[in-house]
């Protein structure tokens, strides 16, 4: 990715990819690559249209898709004026198109896809899915995501399918995780030195069984100990006795 020279061209939705990728755990890039965390941030502003949305050079792209895909890559940018204020047009984009009267479906003429997409956006923003900003008809983001729901426990791309999609239903389960954790799903817990995790695995504390074990163990030693100590306190006893002349 750092090496990469075409990111001008890439279509929106790889730059955010990209930005994803690396933010997710704490890689360390160097001065000379030729793309960075700083630039793919940039591009992807460059991005942003005048009503908030996320251009896109694709026209078979969905722009609410798109929109809360880049969303999620600058979450983690806030702190930088100029991405709150395109976080805050593109948050308001999302509660336009949600809000609008001719949109009475909320979103349910649209895929799983896109509206996985701005679920995980909106929690990587902090931002409940069960905000009244985006409750339309009484429904909720999260309720209108397990419409897409299929019988077989997987998700369906739109609500008309009769089989569940593989995509649509990875994009749900990260959806779902975002919502369980309010965060951004794509983030690692446990952050990887990259510059050891080829050599090293990472530490992974012993099992429950493993503990029995050693329980088992500690008490197998500390009665053998004890049985012991009687033993030779009782041959000292018979010692003393067989050397007492009375």
């Amino acid at each position: 990715l750092s090496n990469f020279s075409d990111a001008e061209n890439s279509q929106t939705k790889a730059l955010a990819y990209a930005l994803i990728a690396l933010d997710s755990n704490a890689y360390t890039i160097s001065d000379n690559s030729v793309l960075t965390r700083e630039a793919l941030r940039q591009y992807l502003m460059k991005r942003q249209l005048e009503n908030g949305s996320f251009q896109m050079l694709d026209e078979k792209d969905n722009a609410l898709e798109t929109t809360g895909l880049a969303l999620t890559a600058l979450s983690g940018y806030s702190s930088d004026d100029n991405t709150q204020s395109a976080l805050k047009k593109g948050v308001e984009y999302l509660q336009n198109m949600q809000s609008n009267s001719q949109r009475q479906s909320a979103f349910l003429d649209e895929s799983c896809n896109t509206v996985s997409q701005i679920i995980i956006a909106l929690n990587s923003l902090k931002i409940n899915v069960n905000d009244s900003r985006f409750i339309n008809n009484r429904k909720s983001l999260d309720e209108i995501l397990l419409a897409f729901l299929g019988s077989d426990g997987g998700f369906k791309k739109y609500t008309t399918d009769t089989q569940s999609n593989l995509e649509a239903t990875e994009l749900a389960i990260i959806a779902l995780t975002s919502i369980k954790y309010c965060s951004n799903p794509y983030l690692l817990k446990q952050q990887v030195p990259d510059s050891t995790s080829s050599k090293a695995p990472l530490y992974t504390p012993p099992s429950s069984n493993f503990w029995w074990l050693i329980a088992l163990l500690s008490v197998v030693f500390i009665v053998s100990g004890c049985i012991v100590i009687l033993i030779c306190r009782k041959k000292s006893g018979k010692n003393k006795i067989s050397k007492d002349p009375n």
